[in-house]
């Protein structure tokens, strides 16, 4: 029988986001680190303590970092909350905060002592550990495992291990209360998260978990039940050693002769051969299936269009096989800011299998999503914006506003402010500057840090709803202005499955010898009152 060629396109987009940090709800990488004084630290060993843990990744050129550890912040916090017995810590600590510096930009030692290009003397005065990433001191690994993106990036850490990018808080003290209730249950499984293939080429897809054990004695057991549409495909018996507060990723058996919009949902019950103490923290884990998509001809025409930097672009096509079968770039880079449309490439595959078609980006900034927000806005009439940068500092945040600007063929010139990133400052920048300059008809903003004080300026102004308004990410407070036809678009991706899924694949691929063979798209997602429905209940939540 003769079979139809099936195209799966992997989308791994990193565009330019500089809030893809590890999201809101992910478990905190553990480390072991060394401060200056020659002391370890264990991240875990302090959470199964009851500490919250609050770090500070900061690098020693960064002004906005250097404004916030001098700002006394963390040096109260520490001082006051930290843990009894440590250094600098007062006799009176409520013991249950522990605060660390993390440096993750390879400054010196001599750097942070402030010499070199630093902002200044980050070690005297600071009563917290700071740990270096140096040569010679701890790995730099640590800044990767948190996918730090832009400096500062303060985050606190729940003692379940459940990371938050806390921001700049002025007295992060109060953040400890969110963190929820300790465990309490002996027998209390938590389902995180479904961390699998939702898209097949041919109908087969293999489902993957992530459950934590949120019981004080270990989790050495645990059902999961796997159903179609209702109807139980398989129920998998899983055995182990969990901690409390340890997790774990449970490949499930595969899903076969699929189809598409089939409802696959995943429960678990019976921890350690009892039920469940707790059953409201362990919903079932639900997704529809997505076919790839079935073309009868095998002629296949790849176009691409690159930005400035083409020589960062290439791409492939893979057979079930994982034989590259065409490919292209890199190609030449533009002297000034703009895109070329690339040479078409064509040829004709087999019909008899499934194919994988891969965009790359050594750079690392990916497929400019500022300049698809532009052509949005062009489209809208727009001739004259506002980009709000609240992390200036961060070169592919001028990407952004670039981007936009190129897509509206204007210059970015003084259509762009440093924010930075206080609320207050940023309301009262926005303001000035729409008083400045009446004309203007839109605005960017790059995350929610920006686009709250702005919505802030516009209501004081009077100007809520008149002016095209786009950003990025996503926050329950963007949501509300979305369905309220106040922000006409965000832009939305999935930073974590961009960081989890290629490690998820490769240890298939290790243990198992399986590959993936269906779309796996992290983004961009243009969010409209069409659509908003659709994902406004995980906006801010782990997902």
């Amino acid at each position: 029988m003769k079979k139809t060629l099936l195209i799966a396109i992997v989308a791994l987009f990193s565009f330019n986001n500089a809030q893809a940090q590890l999201p809101d709800g992910s478990v905190a990488p553990d480390f072991t680190l060394t401060d200056l004084d020659g002391t370890s630290h264990n991240l875990y060993s302090l959470l199964d303590d009851g500490y919250t843990v609050f770090i500070d990744f900061s690098a020693i050129w960064c002004p906005p970092c250097w404004s916030y550890h001098t700002s006394g912040a963390l040096e109260d916090l520490y001082m006051n909350h930290g843990p009894a017995g440590m250094p600098n810590v007062s006799a009176n600590t409520t013991d249950d905060v522990m605060v660390f510096f993390i440096e993750g930009d390879g400054g010196t030692l001599s750097e942070l002592q402030g010499g070199g290009n630093s902002q200044g003397d980050w070690i005297t005065g600071t009563p917290y550990p700071i740990l270096p990433t140096y040569s010679g001191s701890n790995p730099a690994q640590v800044t990767q495992d948190y996918q730090i993106g832009y400096w500062p990036t303060v985050y606190q850490i729940c003692p379940d291990r459940i990371i938050t990018e806390c921001g700049q808080a002025a007295s992060p003290y109060s953040l400890v209360s969110d963190c929820p209730a300790p465990a309490s249950n002996d027998n209390d499984a938590r389902t995180f998260d479904y961390s699998g293939e939702t898209l097949t080429c041919e109908g087969d897809l293999i489902p993957e978990i992530m459950i934590q054990n949120y019981g004080l004695v270990n989790l050495t057991s645990l059902n999961i039940e796997v159903s179609v549409n209702g109807n139980i495909m398989s129920t998998t018996p899983w055995t182990g050693n969990l901690a409390t507060y340890a997790t774990d990723n449970i490949t499930l058996p595969a899903l076969t002769a699929l189809a598409s919009n089939d409802a696959v949902t995943i429960n678990t019950s019976y921890p350690n051969g009892v039920m469940d103490a707790d059953p409201t923290n362990n919903p079932a884990a639900s997704f529809n299936v997505t076919l790839a998509t079935q073309n009868t001809n095998a002629y296949v025409t790849v176009q691409i269009v690159t930005d400035a930097y083409g020589s960062e672009t290439t791409w492939d096509i893979k057979d079930a096989n994982g034989t590259v079968v065409l490919s292209g770039g890199p190609y030449s880079n533009l002297n000034a800011a703009g895109t070329t449309t690339q040479t078409p490439v064509s040829a004709t595959l087999s019909t008899q299998t499934c194919h994988t078609f891969t965009i790359y980006d050594s750079y690392g900034d990916g497929i400019d999503a500022g300049y698809g927000a532009g052509k949005r806005a062009k489209a809208a009439g727009v001739t004259e914006f506002l980009c709000v940068n609240h992390f200036f500092t961060n070169p592919v945040s001028v990407d952004r506003c670039q981007g936009y600007a190129d897509a509206l063929g204007v210059d970015l010139g003084h259509q762009m402010i440093d924010s930075g990133q206080d609320p207050t400052e940023i309301k009262n920048k926005v303001m000035a500057h729409l008083r400045s300059h009446p004309s203007t008809d839109a605005i960017l903003t790059l995350g929610p840090t920006s686009a709250h004080p702005t919505l802030a300026a516009l209501d004081d102004m009077g100007k809520t709803g008149d002016i095209y308004f786009g950003t990025f990410d996503l926050s329950g407070e963007i949501a509300a202005a979305v369905k309220a036809d106040v922000i006409s678009f965000a832009i939305d991706q999935q930073p974590y499955l961009q960081g989890y899924l290629p490690v998820v694949f490769l240890t298939n691929l290790s243990r198992y010898g399986v590959w993936p063979s269906g779309a796996i798209n992290s983004g961009p997602g243009f969010i409209t009152k069409s659509n908003i429905s659709l994902v406004e209940k995980y906006a801010g939540v782990y997902r």
